[in-house]
């Protein structure tokens, strides 16, 4: 009888390729407390790079941004038109622009939809939804795809003027365009406006945000703080309504940030009344500091009116993280030479103001 032969697609074999070497390199080498990357040729073999390391040298990294380009994947999209109402669908189309001489796996696009803030430069814009629209992507070395997405607007959204924010990534964890645990670093984005006559809302004051009783910039350095301290976070919610109103508050505490739900640490919901015209404080506390990043997302919700504050702490303690790794060649044929990457990085560093850098 004869036997079937299961087909593997090209970026399936690029998949198998990416994980064997990468299983090569992190068995074979140690770990770096700073940033770096691992290399190894189409055999598993290290690559010499001269001052770097080979086959019989002392492990030493090369610099990541030799190979890792930043803000490298270009996310291009529009509206179909400039003005919506209430209800209305919104149609963003655009193209997906890799930049890069190798090929993208695993992509996904984070979206962000915010209300314009006049004092964006110190609060950022006010966030009323966040999603992934477009998962597992997969883009060849300078390829330019078509893609689009739909997005309601909510019935009960204030007329104003929105913007939503773009951002890329690998695999939910590696950022090739944006940092979507910031309100300033996108890699595109596009404008509208609500006609409406509600110009009432539920919001976050993003203005009195407070991180151990000290303002939080939501644009700037994240706070630092001490491992194995407490860290309270206190945040103002609007009502502008001319009347009360029940809103659903879900606290989510993420390591990193919040695109992957592996990294969800803790999920706390409760409901509040916040009187008309009117405000109340909320309050969360996470007990003691025992990782190098903390991002907490708290999302309001009354009937379909939505805000969202994200807030991000950081602290000293060193977490080396792998990631990212790529190919400079393919589709293979036999006999070819290429290199594999995969970066890798601590997730804190003190500059000499004490500042986290390098997260």
């Amino acid at each position: 009888m004869r036997k079937e032969t299961k087909q593997i697609s090209p970026f399936s074999r690029l998949r198998i390729i990416f994980n064997k070497l990468l299983l090569i390199a992190i068995v074979s080498f140690s770990l770096f407390l700073f940033s770096g990357s691992l290399l190894a040729d189409s055999t598993g073999t290290p690559v010499d790079i001269g001052d770097g390391w080979g086959k019989n040298q002392v492990p030493s990294p090369v610099d990541c941004f030799g190979y890792y380009h930043f803000q490298s994947v270009q996310v291009s999209l529009e509206t179909n038109k400039n003005v919506y109402k209430p209800g209305e669908i919104i149609k963003f189309s655009g193209d997906l622009i890799n930049e890069n001489d190798y090929p993208v796996f695993d992509g996904y696009v984070f979206v962000r939809v915010s209300r314009k803030n006049k004092n964006y430069t110190e609060e950022g814009n006010y966030i009323i939804d966040e999603f992934i629209p477009l998962k597992h992507i997969v883009l060849d070395a300078n390829q330019e795809k078509k893609v689009a997405f739909n997005w309601k607007v909510p019935q009960g959204l204030a007329g104003g003027e929105y913007q939503t924010d773009f951002f890329f990534s690998v695999g939910k964890k590696f950022n090739l365009g944006g940092l979507p645990f910031s309100n300033e670093v996108i890699i595109g984005f596009s404008e509208f406006s609500v006609n409406s006559p509600n110009k009432s809302y539920i919001s976050f004051d993003r203005s009195a945000t407070k991180v151990n009783g000290e303002k939080y910039h939501h644009i700037g350095n994240w706070p630092v703080v001490d491992p194995g301290t407490k860290v309270t976070i206190t945040q103002p919610l609007l009502n502008t309504f001319n009347e009360n109103k029940t809103v659903d508050i879900n606290y989510d505490l993420y390591y990193w940030d919040s695109l992957n739900e592996k990294d969800k640490i803790k999920s706390t919901k409760e409901a509040k009344t916040i009187p008309a015209n009117s405000s109340i404080q909320l309050k969360y506390v996470i007990p003691k500091v025992e990782r190098s990043v903390y991002y907490l997302r708290i999302a309001a919700k009354s009937g379909d009116q939505k805000s969202i504050v994200n807030i991000r702490v950081v602290s000293p303690i060193e977490s080396p993280r792998i990631n990212y790794p790529a190919i400079t060649k393919f589709p293979l044929k036999k006999g070819d030479k290429f290199t594999l990457f995969s970066c890798f990085h601590n997730t804190s560093g003190l500059n000499t103001k004490g500042h986290i850098i390098a997260v």
